[in-house]
């Protein structure tokens, strides 16, 4: 495709600092095209016809690039201190949050969804910068371990585990980005981060001020892709020199990962798909109910109209799920509360919009009960007692999040215990902040993003063991 450098020119002059709008690949000190000259455009979801940007195609020989920039970075950047680490990422995060003007700009134009959802992510995003600058101190610490033999004394040490893959997702673009590269930099790793397709230029915008920050040159580069994403991700799992692995994706996705990083056995943290059941028993606060599904599960719109309650969704990949969920549903027994029929053809024409849904009289063979549709679709099955929610609730192959709403806190602690999701929310649709654990079960993924935990993901943790006896 063309670079489209009259449309550049035209959304970059919607910025502030018009040099955050990059539209090449970052590798070392230098912006770059893909070595095979092929470009994707990144569309507007409100609009397919707008096209924001034009974005390197890349392919294995970028990765080769990217990878190679990272390793040799990392040799110097491992032997910064942890007190360095953490004035640099303190840095990082003011610019963050002086830039978020422009960088809220850029998650609107790219995703979609609304400006003050676009600021309320550039703040989550600082949020996980400013945390782990407190982790690259207190996250490095060893211990001292008492020895059965007295002739001996036993300590560890944390060290980076080295160059650092990051492959992120399209809903949070920006937070998901900093919730890998913040710790990945707390603990002295450098990164090649790889964006969705869909949603490339607050990372790319994202990686110009980790340079103004003081970073050294190849800390952390960017590769994109939308059509090749095959080869660059196999690429980047198979290359020796990427000791690890951080993707948010769907569980799809997450086992080739896995598949393809089994050759170098590199360490993987995954937070894959989920379907987040909301239990919602006889004593809940309905309108606190409500107010967390919505919270947390209908979050995007239009951000060019600030009147917008429920805007685009990011490709028509992901309208046709919805419209494949209702249609299935329906075909099955349920019924439709709530919203037009299905379309048997979805338009070729404007924004990637799903009208609101609600069905009802749900049954187990129906796929939106056990696929995540990731879209403005409610299902509403109603239980008799607790267990049969708890069970309800469990019979999934994934287990990202749940949600109970009740005053009970008997039932809260029960079902907390009981349903098989890393993460419960008990009378809230938030469960995620930096400071606390975000992971799943099953297929969910493993390891833990934010929180104490999150930086030991990027870590070795070695032990010396010292024959002191003389």
């Amino acid at each position: 495709m063309s670079a489209n450098t009259n449309g550049s020119k035209s959304e970059a002059s919607r910025l502030k600092d018009p040099s955050l709008f990059i539209t090449q690949c970052v590798i070392g000190a230098s912006r770059v095209d893909s070595h095979s000259g092929k470009r994707f455009d990144v569309v507007y979801a409100g609009d397919r016809s707008v096209v924001v940007a034009s974005i390197p195609e890349c392919n294995a020989q970028d990765v080769d690039d990217a990878v190679a920039s990272c390793h040799a970075t990392f040799n110097e950047f491992k032997n910064t201190t942890a007190r360095q680490r953490s004035d640099m990422l303190r840095k990082l995060n003011d610019l963050t949050l002086a830039n978020i003007d422009d960088l809220a700009t850029l998650i609107v134009r790219e995703n979609g969804k609304t400006r003050a959802e676009a600021e309320a992510e550039v703040k989550y995003a600082a949020s996980f910068l400013a945390w782990f600058a407190n982790m690259a101190e207190t996250g490095a610490q060893g211990e001292t371990i008492s020895a059965a033999n007295p002739a001996m004394r036993v300590h560890t040490i944390r060290q980076p585990i080295g160059v650092v893959a990051c492959l992120l997702p399209w809903n949070l673009p920006l937070a998901m980005a900093t919730r890998k590269i913040g710790p990945a930099l707390a603990a002295g790793c450098t990164c090649v981060v790889k964006p969705a397709g869909e949603t490339p230029l607050s990372t790319l915008a994202f990686a110009e001020l980790v340079k103004r920050a003081g970073y050294p040159d190849g800390c952390v580069n960017v590769v994109t892709t939308l059509d090749n994403v095959a080869e660059v991700g196999k690429a980047i799992c198979e290359h020796k020199h990427v000791r690890k692995v951080s993707l948010t994706g769907s569980t799809r996705v997450g086992k080739l990962i896995a598949a393809q990083s089994a050759g170098t056995l590199k360490k993987l943290s995954m937070e894959l798909g989920g379907n987040s059941p909301v239990i919602v028993m006889n004593d809940a606060d309905l309108d606190k109910a409500i107010t967390g599904v919505l919270l947390a599960k209908a979050a995007y719109g239009d951000g060019e109209d600030p009147s917008t309650l429920l805007g685009p969704l990011i490709t028509d990949r992901a309208v046709e799920k919805c419209r494949s969920h209702v249609a299935d549903a329906l075909s099955k027994g349920a019924q439709l509360y709530y919203g037009p029929p299905p379309p048997e053809s979805l338009p070729t024409e404007g924004g990637f919009f799903y009208p609101p849904t609600i069905l009802t009289g749900l049954k187990d063979d129906m796929q939106i009960c056990s696929e995540e549709t990731f879209g403005p679709v409610a299902a509403i099955r109603k239980f008799s007692t607790e267990q049969e929610a708890v069970e309800l609730a469990n019979d999934s192959d994934v287990g990202l999040g749940a949600y109970v709403y009740t005053n009970d806190l008997r039932i809260a602690a029960r079902m907390s215990s009981a349903i098989e999701t890393g993460m419960i929310g008990i009378n809230t649709g938030m469960l995620s902040a930096c400071e606390s654990p975000f992971g799943g079960v099953k297929e969910s993924g493993y390891g833990k993003e934010g929180s104490i935990h999150g930086m030991a993901e990027y870590q070795i943790l070695k032990t010396i063991t010292t024959d002191v006896s003389g």
